[in-house]
Parts: C-alpha cells; structure tokens; sequence
C-alpha cells in the first residue's frame, strides 16, 4: 500500500494526500460491485447519512495480535495495515496504529494533534467514539472499540497502545519497553482505561486499535450524470411531443 494512491472501491474512491495528518479523501462513486466490493457497502454504508463534505475517521480493533517488543513505530503502522488489508472491504485505506513508542507520540503517528474541530470519529460499523480530536484526548470515549476489520465483535480485554487515556505517551511504558501498557477496549466507561489499564510484558501478544486517516464525503459523481440524462430525456420528449 503505498503513500500516494487512488483506489476506485465500492461507492468510494479514496485518494491519499501525502500530508503528516495522513489526509485522504473519499468520493463516492458508482459502479458494477463485484461480491468483495458489495460486502463494503454494507460494512461503510452508514457513511452515506453523513453530511456532504463532511470529514470524519474510522477505527477498528485488529482481530490479529502482536508483541509490543519493537521501538520503532512502523512496526506497528505496518501491523494495523496488515490486518486492514485481510478486508477487501478496507485495503484500499491507509491506516495508523493507536500507539506510542518512546519516540513517537500516538497523537503526531495518527495526526490527531490539536482540537480537529468537525473531524468526528467512528467504528468501521457507524458507531460514535468522539465528536473530534479534543474529545478523543480527554480520557474517555463515546463508545467502546471492539468491533474488528471485518466488523465483528472482538471482545478482548488488552490492547497494545503504550499510551495514556489524554493521548501522552507512558513514561516508562511506551511500545518497546520490557513491559508496555495495554488499554482495556471494553472500558471506554472509566477514565482513561480503553488506552491504559494494564502493564504488561512486551512479549505477550494483544490486538491494537487502527485509526484512518481523514475522509471526506463527496457528492456522488453518477448522480449528476443520472441528473443530467433525465433532464437530456426529458427534453428530448418535450422536442417529440412537437
């Protein structure tokens, strides 16, 4: 997956801008969907009661597990894709891990720095965990992460993220430590718990949380193509009727 690209999936077209928000856009589209690209219709149709232009971001909890015994943040970047990419429904995205090494902080690795005003964040399945980046941060999220790539329910209790509930990283326990903290995905209830409830040695082996980059709703370019042959119609009609 690279780091420029434009991917014509389902009822989306993502484009990825080469920014340090990992910004890419998604414009909904039409077409034939084969069996792969009908089932992210149903997984990302929910999308389509946002607003015109509206940018938000989605999250999943991965199926697949890893150690946290690597310090570099690519490790875990490249993790996140690869369990996002066991999806037809979700390769054509590109994904950060949720996650802090000593070097790399989980808010510049998903570039959710700062307040994000009007970038709401969801579940692959619609699901609202924060209304922007300031609430994201704040310790506690709207709803819990537990539902994976393929939208189903993972209820696990560990996750890597080697980060506090208010987006800092651990200090003494970020991504690569001997023992590295792991959030509790079902506690989105108590202060800080979904990102840090438990140490953990970095051998063991936890899901992680996966975030897109930001995407924006976009009319549906065949609807005024559909939109322009009624109208083409129409006035032939009008001409035959003379």
């Amino acid at each position: 997956m690279g780091c420029i690209g434009s991917h014509s999936v389902s009822f989306y077209t993502y484009t990825q801008i080469p920014e340090k928000s990992m910004k890419f856009t998604s414009l909904i589209t039409a077409g034939i969907l084969g069996a792969a690209l009908a089932s992210q219709a149903a997984l990302l149709d929910w999308t389509a009661g946002l607003a015109e232009d509206a940018e938000y971001r989605i999250v999943f909890l991965t199926s697949t597990t890893t150690q946290a015994t690597s310090t570099d943040i690519a490790t875990y970047n490249a993790f996140v894709n690869a369990a996002a990419d066991l999806n037809t429904a979700l390769d054509a995205i590109s994904w950060a891990a949720m996650g802090s090494t000593a070097t790399v902080n989980v808010r510049d690795n998903t570039g959710t720095t700062g307040a994000g005003t009007g970038i709401a964040i969801y579940t692959i399945t619609g699901n609202l965990v924060a209304t922007d980046y300031t609430d994201l941060w704040d310790n506690t999220i709207a709803n819990e992460i537990t539902v994976d790539e393929f939208g189903a329910n993972n209820i696990v209790t560990s996750a890597w993220t080697g980060t506090n509930g208010t987006g800092t990283t651990t200090t003494n326990n970020p991504l690569g430590a001997a023992t590295a903290r792991a959030g509790n995905p079902t506690r989105e209830d108590v202060a800080g718990w979904w990102m840090n409830r438990v140490g953990s040695t970095n051998t063991n082996s936890f899901s992680m949380y996966a975030m897109s980059g930001v995407l924006t709703v976009v009319p549906e370019p065949s609807s005024f193509a559909l939109l322009g042959g009624l109208l083409s119609l129409g006035f032939v009609m009008v001409r035959r009727r003379r």
